[in-house]
């Protein structure tokens, strides 16, 4: 295995919650970087501890993605969704296929790329679009995709949920 490259990794839920496992790309370690120390320590950051061998920050299981992508292929997301979001919470938006956006004026328009907005409840599952939330952004209530949006901090009970949808949707045949 060449450490130069990224690896995605499983790292075990040590919050002792009942919450589930959760994927990352471990970045090969430059000598005497400080990087991850950084990474650790900065909130927003989506990586989870690995294993610091003297081959760098590496995976305890190189099978950790396929194993992962497995059960979120069988997962029944609505489900799943709905047992483990907590409604309202805060999101914002970081995708928007829309092309509409480079119209003028359409940055301001509610729901847009970049906007914080409220997540009130989980929608409908669109054939297109995937799962749709209901939010509401300066009084107007509307739907985007939860593929096109993000939790932060990651200590927000709701990062990790919506995390793994927007990844497994991404990677999605």
């Amino acid at each position: 295995m060449d450490t130069n490259l990224p690896t995605v990794v499983e790292a075990p839920n040590e919050a002792g919650d009942g919450s589930p496992a959760h994927l990352a790309i471990a970045l090969p370690r430059a000598p005497g970087s400080n990087y991850h120390r950084y990474a650790m320590n900065n909130a927003n950051d989506q990586r989870w501890d690995l294993h610091d061998g003297d081959k760098g920050y590496l995976p305890a299981c190189d099978e950790a993605y396929e194993q992962k992508f497995e059960e979120w292929q069988a997962r029944d997301w609505p489900d799943w969704l709905a047992k483990n979001l907590t409604f309202p919470f805060t999101v914002t938006r970081e995708e928007d296929e829309d092309d509409a956006y480079f119209a003028p004026g359409a940055a301001k328009a509610p729901f847009r790329l970049g906007h914080k907005m409220d997540v009130l409840e989980q929608a409908e599952d669109d054939i297109d679009r995937g799962m749709l939330i209901k939010v509401k952004e300066k009084g107007q209530v509307g739907y985007v995709p939860l593929c096109d949006v993000e939790v932060t901090p990651k200590t927000d009970a709701n990062f990790w949920p919506v995390r793994e949808y927007v990844v497994w949707y991404a990677n999605r045949c």
